[in-house]
């Protein structure tokens, strides 16, 4: 169903909608403050800190008047933690101005349940909806929301999700002389919030730009650092790029290895989602040997050029890209990451 008939079908229902909003224009924030940690047998989780989480990987739709909003939120650690409750909210508008809202935690499904613990291993994510009304009706009184302001229950700091977008930029409705209602639900596994909205569709090489970065070089090895650039329709990465070095003649030189360390790659990125509008930038890191300390009995020798580098995308796609390069041996490559 398109955008168009989602929003007449939701005009139909709007008397109904409209006098929820009203009833829920005084409700209350309720917070559920999440335990520091429980024990499963003889390992302690603890509450996820702030430097475990990244936010970002955005899903949206429409029902019945009401415009959904799914948010991802993933352990990018090395170590397991959890997180529980309901993320508190705020909308800014593109001058910056905290826009009025009443919050609540109505909505139907198991993302508005009572809030549960959610375990997050290394690179798996949780996520949360937020809903509110659609602009369906000439009578409500709509205020766009730019960013949205989030602080996650038990974890230190305020992140900031853009919620801008020219086709379909996100308001904030009310029948005056209401507060425009969101609700907001609690923490759910990530499986959960896509049945809900799924993140944008996963970015492939179309509409893509890669430009790789100068050498890092460091004890036999050398780094790269290399930006996407999305120069067409919103889309999401997430996981490792597929990453080749290939010789003039198409012959495989080096594969990179998802996730493997190198001297000058210690600790490559884990999987996150990264939402990228056009314009939008993420970034990779990989790096690899660059001699062969082994060859020529011993006297070592330079690795073989390379004069194309083939990228494969996680979510369909790929692009080549002619650069020379001489790295060999072993290499390793990080997730993608926002810039």
């Amino acid at each position: 169903m398109s955008r168009r008939q989602l929003l007449v079908a939701g005009k139909m229902l709007l008397g109904t909608t409209v006098l929820t909003a009203v009833a829920l224009a005084g409700i209350a924030t309720a917070g559920v403050t999440p335990a520091k940690g429980r024990t499963t047998g003889a390992t302690a989780i603890t509450t996820c800190r702030a430097a475990q989480l990244v936010v970002g990987g955005l899903g949206s739709s429409t029902a019945a008047g009401t415009v959904i909003v799914t948010v991802r939120v993933t352990n990018v650690s090395r170590t397991t933690c959890s997180v529980a409750g309901r993320p508190m909210l705020s909308f800014v508008s593109a001058s910056g101005r905290t826009l009025r809202t009443s919050i609540g935690h109505h909505g139907p499904g198991v993302a508005f349940a009572t809030p549960k613990r959610v375990m997050l291993t290394p690179a798996t994510s949780a996520g949360f909806v937020f809903t509110s009304l659609d602009d369906v009706e000439e009578r409500l009184v709509c205020h766009e929301a730019r960013a949205v302001h989030l602080r996650l229950p038990g974890v230190a700091g305020e992140r900031v999700v853009q919620l801008a977008d020219a086709e379909w930029p996100y308001a904030l409705c009310a029948l005056p002389p209401a507060t425009a209602t969101v609700n907001v639900s609690a923490l759910v596994p990530a499986k959960d919030t896509d049945s809900y909205a799924p993140a944008r569709p996963a970015c492939t090489g179309a509409g893509l730009h890669i430009q790789i970065g100068d050498e890092r070089a460091a004890s036999g090895t050398a780094a790269f650092t290399a930006t996407v650039v999305d120069r067409s329709a919103d889309c999401t990465l997430v996981g490792y790029p597929t990453l080749s070095l290939l010789a003039a003649s198409g012959k495989t030189i080096l594969r990179f290895v998802p996730g493997q360390s190198v001297m000058a790659l210690s600790s490559p990125a884990l999987p996150r989602p990264v939402t990228l509008r056009k314009g939008g930038r993420a970034m990779f890191s990989f790096a690899a040997g660059d001699d062969q300390p082994t060859a020529d009995a011993g006297r070592g020798a330079p690795c073989p050029l390379s004069t194309t580098v083939h990228i494969a995308f996680p979510g369909g796609g790929s692009m080549t890209i002619h650069r020379r390069l001489r790295l060999c041996g072993f290499g390793g490559v990080g997730a993608f990451t926002a810039v």
